[in-house]
C-alpha cells in the first residue's frame, strides 16, 4: 500500500512545479524575482546569468550561449536576483579580533558564507527585484532553530539571515502560497509581490 501511496504522490506535480506553472501564468517573463533557496529546483531559467552575468558564462560555447540567447522569449525565462550580497572582503563579525579572524580565514565554507551575506528586505528591492519567492527547506532553517554562539564565526551571518525571514513574515503577505499535503510533496513555496503598500490576499496553492 506505501509503494502505491509514493507511486501515487510522485506522479503529481509537486509544490516547486505548481509554483513555477503560476509564475508563468502570472508573472511576465523577465520580470526580476528574487528566489532564496541555493538550487535552482523551480521551471524557471534566467538565460543571462548563463548567456553573459553568471560566473560561469565566460566557459560556455557560443553556439550554446546562442541557443539560449535565441529562446530569451520563452515563458519561463526570468531575471533572477540573488539574495546574496557578493562583498570583495569577508564581513566579519565585529566581536571578532584579528586573532580569530586568522583562525577562521582557513576555512573556504566560513570565507564564503561571509562574502556572501544575506541581503535586506530594502537591498533587494533596491537589486530589482519585483516578486520574492521563498521555499521552506531554506527559511526553516533560520526561523525554527535557536541563534548561533557569538563565538561561532556565523553567528552574526545567521542572526540577520533570521531578521530578514522574521521581518518578511511579519510584514508582508504573500500572494500565493503553495504547501504541501498527503496528495502533493514539496516544500512550502511562498510568493510575494515586493511593492510598497499592496498587500494581496493569502490562500493556499492548488492543482
Amino acid at each position: 500500500m506505501h509503494l502505491f501511496y509514493l507511486d501515487f504522490v510522485q506522479s503529481r506535480p509537486d509544490t516547486r512545479e505548481l509554483a513555477s506553472s503560476w509564475i508563468k501564468q502570472n508573472i511576465p517573463p523577465g520580470t526580476a524575482i528574487c528566489y532564496d533557496h541555493y538550487h535552482y529546483d523551480l521551471q524557471l531559467i534566467d538565460i543571462k546569468r548563463f548567456t553573459s552575468t553568471g560566473e560561469g558564462a565566460a566557459m560556455l560555447p557560443a553556439a550554446v550561449k546562442k541557443k539560449l540567447w535565441d529562446a530569451r522569449s520563452s515563458s519561463a525565462n526570468y531575471v533572477f536576483i540573488s539574495p546574496r550580497e557578493d562583498l570583495q572582503t569577508p564581513s566579519w563579525p565585529m566581536n571578532f579580533d584579528s586573532s580569530r579572524i586568522k583562525t577562521f580565514s582557513q576555512n573556504q565554507f566560513v570565507l564564503k558564507e561571509l562574502t556572501h551575506p544575506f541581503r535586506s528586505l530594502p537591498q533587494i528591492s533596491k537589486a530589482g527585484a519585483e516578486w520574492l519567492i521563498l521555499n521552506s527547506e531554506t527559511y526553516r532553517k533560520y526561523l525554527d532553530n535557536p541563534p548561533l554562539p557569538v563565538t561561532n564565526p556565523l553567528w552574526e551571518n545567521f542572526r540577520n539571515k533570521q531578521i530578514f525571514y522574521r521581518r518578511v513574515f511579519d510584514s508582508l503577505t504573500p500572494v500565493i502560497v503553495f504547501k504541501p499535503n498527503w496528495q502533493r510533496a514539496g516544500p512550502e513555496i511562498r510568493i510575494y509581490r515586493l511593492r510598497a503598500g499592496k498587500k494581496s490576499r493569502e490562500k493556499e496553492g492548488s492543482d
